[in-house]
């Protein structure tokens, strides 16, 4: 089984994930995004948990968090504070990282450990 070691820009632990989890994964939070628009953190856990048809073994919140980070990271998704006292995060897809990084990731190109 292939793993990914995910990139966190807060250089804490490196999270390995299979392959196939990351891609799944990726392919839910990209899609989300490229439907809704610019989201809130929040919401796309309300989405992605009310989706019964996914069958990801684990925690899904934590394992979405992860994928979050590590495609905020390699700039895919672009996530910024809003103003107020809740500080709420709001995520949106990077257009062109977020087709240069697909294109990639079907080629099985994405950096593998």
């Amino acid at each position: 089984m292939e793993t990914m070691e995910l990139v966190n820009k807060k250089n804490r632990r490196p999270v390995h994930l299979s392959r196939e989890t990351y891609e799944s994964i990726f392919n839910l939070i990209t899609s989300t995004l490229n439907e809704k628009g610019e989201i809130t953190v929040n919401q796309l856990l309300d989405y992605t948990l009310q989706d019964k048809s996914i069958k990801i073994k684990g925690d899904l919140g934590w394992l979405l968090l992860q994928v979050k980070q590590d495609l905020e990271a390699r700039g895919i998704i672009k996530v910024r504070l809003g103003i107020g006292m809740h500080r709420v995060q709001k995520i949106k897809l990077v257009k062109w990282k977020f087709k240069a990084a697909l294109s990639e990731l079907n080629a099985g190109k994405l950096p593998l450990n």
